[in-house]
């Protein structure tokens, strides 16, 4: 029954998060240098703020969860062996994957992705156990990697357009 009742949790949470952020970003319009609209840079603010606010509602419940693995689930060290898990697969995440995953993706698909892959880690707190933890963490690792560099690279993309829109106001 509780089994059920997290796999119904992790599909809403899947078809929300691609949902939302299905209409969200479009970062294709900046890339081509077209001329921007009266209302591009209200656009760019509003999306630069749901960015901001699905971040603060991820890493709230990832965050919660990450720093009391090492207290709450102490048994055969499941927490600290899921901490390392999520840092060493951080670490190679971030040297392999962002490059290919955007290219592949966009930066729009790759943080829906990336957020997707925060999901099993938050729903293995149910069932805590090594085998459930660990392979949840390096999800969470790998999925790290890509969503913070597509993160960065699509407010490094905006940020051209609202110092154009600027530049032109004054």
């Amino acid at each position: 029954m509780c089994f059920l009742c997290v796999l119904s949790f992790i599909y809403k949470r899947i078809l929300f998060t691609l949902k939302f952020f299905n209409s969200i970003f479009c970062i294709s319009k900046m890339a081509d240098g077209a001329n921007f609209g009266t209302h591009e840079k209200l656009r760019i603010n509003r999306n630069i703020l749901v960015l901001g606010f699905a971040f603060m509602v991820q890493f709230t419940a990832f965050h919660g969860a990450a720093n009391l693995q090492s207290s709450v689930n102490s048994d055969a060290g499941a927490g600290t062996f899921t901490l390392a898990a999520i840092y060493f697969s951080l670490i190679l995440s971030n040297i392999l994957l962002p490059a290919v995953v955007i290219k592949w993706l966009g930066c729009k698909w790759t943080v829906a992705v990336s957020f997707i892959a925060y999901m099993p880690f938050i729903a293995a707190q149910f069932y805590p156990r090594l085998y459930t933890l660990v392979p949840a963490g390096m999800m969470v690792g790998f999925g790290g990697g890509p969503l913070w560099c597509a993160k960065c690279t699509y407010l490094s993309v905006v940020a051209e357009p609202v110092l154009e829109t600027d530049w032109r106001a004054s």
